[in-house]
């Protein structure tokens, strides 16, 4: 047993818990606190695993709004991620999407998400304190949504084929196909 690897890690772990507390968390927390009593997976698996619906809700709920702000901090999101100045919103959910399956997580459709009730994990999401620092408010509907996009994509929107039509945009055949920022690829 490597004690000091062990210390470091729980070191960690508790910087990050306190990072996190005062920190704006958004709908991807607030969903999965609501399923993480439901799901046999860990809470950064189903964190991780909403992200990217969960941006893409709020792209759209941020277009039916007219709330630019929220779409220019998508935007410049996605040109930080990418590492391109003409990056678009969409750029960031494939990114992150392609992230999410460059680490082998397990799709959310593994745990059973599709058998839960969507309208309680969003009426339980609602209630939720993680919820309130999302980029703007979301209804019910909305978090339902999303939560049927992930059943609908069946764990392979991830792959870019398929997710491509999710985003319509290919940040793959713009960049090299490690989908890092131009400044961390060697």
């Amino acid at each position: 047993d490597n004690y000091r690897a062990r210390s470091d890690l729980s070191f960690a772990a508790m910087l990050g818990g306190m990072a996190i507390t005062n920190a704006k968390l958004g709908a991807a927390h607030g969903l999965a606190s609501a399923l993480g009593g439901k799901l046999a997976a860990p809470h950064s698996v189903i964190t991780a695993r909403l992200a990217p619906f969960v941006m893409q809700e709020n792209i759209r709920a941020a277009k039916s709004a007219g709330r630019a702000d929220v779409l220019a901090r998508y935007r410049k999101m996605a040109q930080l991620l990418t590492g391109r100045a003409n990056a678009s919103r969409n750029d960031a959910v494939l990114w992150t999407n392609m992230m999410l399956e460059k680490l082998k997580l397990p799709s959310l459709n593994e745990f059973g998400v599709c058998n839960t009730s969507f309208e309680q994990v969003a009426d339980d999401a609602l209630k939720s304190v993680a919820i309130k620092g999302n980029p703007l408010p979301l209804t019910k509907e909305r978090l339902m949504f999303i939560l049927q996009q992930v059943c609908q994509c069946n764990g392979s929107c991830g792959k870019e084929s398929n997710f491509e039509s999710l985003t319509k945009v290919s940040l793959v055949s713009q960049s090299d196909q490690s989908g890092l920022p131009a400044s961390q690829q060697t």
